[in-house]
């Protein structure tokens, strides 16, 4: 190479310390067997079947202020393998709560 060459590389990773994906994650309140279940949605829960609502997410067995303060830190230390295809019947929910709004 002379020395008016100039090398061009193309960045394929995201830089350390900076998320891939911003996935917009919900917080499903569900009651079932007489107990209330919290239920960390990772995608937009799909609502279009009439008898349940489906969703990709996992358990958590925390309150719902830490679960709302903390939801990026839980699902980034989830395993895997905990993430779960649940479908609610629409009775068993109680509500929906989305986890990225921020009202300004």
């Amino acid at each position: 190479m002379s020395d008016k060459d100039v090398v061009i590389t193309a960045q394929t990773r995201a830089p350390d310390g900076t998320s891939i994906s911003a996935r917009p994650c919900y917080l499903l309140t569900v009651t079932e067997m007489k107990k209330t279940n919290h239920f960390v949605a990772l995608d937009l829960p799909d609502m279009s079947r009439a008898a349940c609502v489906q969703v990709k997410g996992f358990y958590s067995d925390q309150p719902e202020e830490i679960i709302v303060a903390n939801y990026k830190g839980l699902s980034s230390e989830m395993d895997k393998s905990s993430i779960i295809e649940m479908y609610f019947p629409w009775h068993s929910i109680n509500k929906i709560r989305s986890l990225v709004f921020k009202a300004k």
